[in-house]
């Protein structure tokens, strides 16, 4: 029986008509099983991503397949993805990707505008943001955060739909050492509480707090 999440023979290559192909993802193989903490390592453009973005049905593979939850995402359209990162993968973005000019509050609110059910949406944004110790931030606006405040902001917006499986891209990069603790306690929290959670860095010693390390090495699955 397979993981979770299962990549086989994924290649990614980007081109356009005045630029050289690159190859992000060579041929990787991956499986991860249900439950645990992986961290994927490598240097910047190694294919840390890509590999996350696949993985979160943000993107398509140019050649293998992508398996998340026993549904293969390479053969979805494009409603089924949605439908998938919004009800089984989040992905926390390297850059917070949150909307500055709204408040938290505001920010929670946007999953909900692509879910059929927002029953209980009130309470689980307000769950969401007691988890990431930010209640009361509620109606602060980004622009008025610091980094780690908006690292738990993004955080609790992932977390809001209660989907099991959480990817990270760098979350503790542009974070001091305090903060980066605190924020590992959070993904620890949340895996303990039977998250899947794989989280992209450059960071070993962030690292070495996973289950399991993978390093990618010119796209390339070096070890896992």
């Amino acid at each position: 029986m397979g993981g979770i999440i299962e990549l086989k023979d994924v290649t990614k290559i980007y081109s356009t008509k005045d630029t050289p192909e690159i190859i992000a993802l060579n041929k990787a193989n991956l499986t991860v099983e249900e439950g645990e903490f992986l961290s994927v390592c490598g240097v910047s453009g190694s294919g840390k991503s890509t590999l996350l973005h696949l993985i979160g049905c943000l993107d398509k593979p140019t050649e293998g397949t992508v398996s998340v939850k026993g549904s293969v995402t390479t053969q979805m359209n494009e409603k089924e993805l949605a439908r998938m990162r919004n009800g089984t993968v989040s992905i926390v973005l390297q850059d917070f990707g949150l909307i500055p000019s709204r408040t938290v509050y505001d920010n929670l609110v946007v999953p909900f505008y692509f879910s059929s059910n927002r029953k209980g949406m009130n309470d689980k944004i307000k769950s969401a943001l007691e988890f990431t110790g930010i209640a009361d931030l509620n109606q602060r606006p980004v622009t008025k955060l610091s980094g780690g405040q908006k690292q738990r902001v993004a955080i609790a917006r992932a977390i809001v739909n209660d989907n099991p499986i959480l990817l990270a891209d760098e979350p503790t990069g542009q974070l001091d050492t305090q903060t980066k603790k605190q924020i590992m306690e959070l993904f620890h929290k949340l895996n303990e509480k039977g998250k899947t959670i794989i989280m992209v860095t450059h960071d070993i010693d962030m690292a070495k707090e996973t289950s399991r390390i993978v390093k990618i090495a010119d796209g390339s699955i070096m070890e896992s």
